[in-house]
């Protein structure tokens, strides 16, 4: 056997509460400095050895369970102590966005979930490979093991945790400031300011990542396009009005492809692609159809280039 692989721990016939309780300390610890960056205090083989003296004495479901707690202390934390300050939560003045950003850190999250979760694959396997080793590997014994115990991945269980304790926090109005801070930007950038679109698009690329399991569709369909398209359509009502009291014909179409295309822009830059024929049909409405027959003829050609 090659050097490089790692040997599992001599096991007895017998794993008691205080031999559980002792391999799970140093888990956690070595959890916990993944989920804050510690990684020069991480002894990945030390955590897999004592992964697998935990599951070979069919101690799973404890083990899976003290993950769970110990990541949903993580994230409970988090949005007490960093993101619903970070976000405004009972504060007069709003946050810039790309503190926002910096303090919900969900990029970082996801880098940190994932190797949490490299850790717990080795937990489904009969056998240890050197981490080098392919990683296909991991991630196919991981689906047999969740298969057959019927949970989540240690990353989707990473996501739906993020969801349940910090977007949708029953304890922190998270995402209702978090959804007001970024239709505010984009109202901004329809009024010629400059935004941080970085912040705009990592928060839309995070509520694409979460699923709503009922609906079978992610945070940004379930909870957010709608207020989205809401807001734009009032915008452009208005801004209709407007443009009629105080444009001609001519500028008037030129007003109403030039929104047309900075929506077209905005969603290549931030947005799903899913979004552009929605916003698109809304401009088509409150701008040309709601205006009447005479103007939806006379820019019809022009839109549909």
């Amino acid at each position: 056997m090659s050097s490089s692989r790692i040997k599992p721990l001599t096991t007895t016939k017998s794993f008691n509460d205080q031999q559980f309780n002792d391999a799970w300390e140093v888990i956690a610890q070595g959890i916990w400095n993944v989920l804050h960056k510690n990684l020069l205090d991480v002894l990945p083989g030390d955590l897999y050895r004592r992964v697998y003296n935990i599951i070979l004495h069919k101690n799973g479901d404890k083990l899976y369970q003290g993950v769970r707690d110990i990541i949903t202390q993580h994230l409970e934390a988090v949005a007490r102590d960093q993101i619903a300050p970070a976000l405004g939560v009972g504060a007069r003045l709003r946050p810039e966005a790309s503190e926002v950003r910096r303090q919900m850190a969900w990029e970082d999250y996801l880098t940190a979930i994932r190797l949490v979760g490299d850790i717990l694959l080795y937990m489904v396997c009969g056998f240890f490979i050197p981490f080098a080793d392919c990683l296909l590997l991991f991630i196919n014994c991981d689906r047999v093991y969740t298969k057959v115990a019927n949970v989540p991945k240690v990353y989707q269980l990473g996501l739906d945790l993020f969801r349940d304790t910090v977007v949708r926090s029953p304890r922190f109005p998270v995402q209702q400031h978090l959804h007001q801070i970024m239709l505010e930007q984009i109202q901004k950038e329809r009024e010629g300011k400059i935004i941080d679109r970085g912040a705009i698009k990592s928060a839309v690329g995070m509520l694409l990542a979460l699923t709503d399991v009922s609906q079978n569709n992610s945070l940004y369909v379930v909870d957010f396009e709608e207020h989205y398209l809401k807001t734009s359509a009032a915008f452009y009502k208005v801004e209709s009005q407007m443009l009629l009291a105080n444009c001609d014909s001519a500028e008037y179409m030129e007003k109403v492809l030039k929104r047309l295309n900075e929506e077209q822009e905005r969603t290549r830059q931030y947005l799903p692609e899913t979004t552009e024929p929605k916003i698109r049909n809304i401009i088509q409405v409150e701008m040309i159809t709601n205006h009447g027959k005479t103007m939806e003829m006379e820019i019809s050609g022009l839109t549909q280039a």
